[in-house]
């Protein structure tokens, strides 16, 4: 998907964070936090949340992490199915189509093209493969068996391999679409951590 996203004015005006809010991680559909995450949309909106991890586990440069807050953030998945008014109630970020950019109307996505993790590693992992012993990565190893793809989790130049496979791959599909859209000048994140 192509997102296109724009920060409420009080955000700008609280924060001075740019265009992003913390990032808020969300489990089963429902903000958990860090911080004061829930708290912040009450009171700036329901802002696109950004973070820049660590390459202590992962070692891909620049990457960065993305909360959308839709329908519901206070909500598990579950809940969202048993309290359907809560969306009213508790509308997020997204944006319904043709909506004035506002407080409950943060981002707005388009289909923009795919690359399936089967085209990317060559691997279509289903039962009879994974019966016969395959396995994508372990820990234990930092390796696959049946594939190599993932190896090397904490080595930057297999990380930075991957993701321009993926580039390309995208771009022998989509040629009309930009392959990357740059960085997102995100400024939360410790690398240290």
């Amino acid at each position: 998907y192509k997102v296109t996203m724009k920060a409420p004015d009080q955000l700008h005006s609280a924060m001075h964070s740019g265009n992003f809010a913390h990032l808020c991680h969300f489990d089963s559909g429902k903000c958990t936090g860090p911080g004061n995450s829930i708290k912040d949309y009450d009171r700036y909106g329901y802002a696109v949340g950004c973070d820049k991890p660590s390459t202590h586990v992962a070692a891909y440069k620049d990457a960065t992490w993305f909360s959308m807050p839709g329908k519901c953030p206070r909500s598990t998945f579950a809940a969202k199915g048993k309290y359907p008014m809560c969306k009213y109630q508790d509308p997020g970020g997204e944006c319904a189509h043709g909506q004035a950019w506002s407080k409950t109307c943060t981002w707005r996505k388009e289909y923009a093209g795919e690359v399936s993790l089967a085209e990317l590693t060559g691997v279509t992992p289903d039962h009879t493969w994974c019966r016969q012993g395959n396995y994508e990565w372990k820990a234990q190893c930092d390796c696959g068996h049946g594939t190599s793809f993932w190896n090397g989790k904490k080595n930057s130049a297999a990380c930075t391999s991957r993701m321009e496979k993926l580039r390309s791959l995208f771009q022998r599909k989509y040629p009309n679409m930009p392959a990357d859209l740059g960085d997102a000048h995100c400024p939360f994140g410790d690398r240290n951590r």
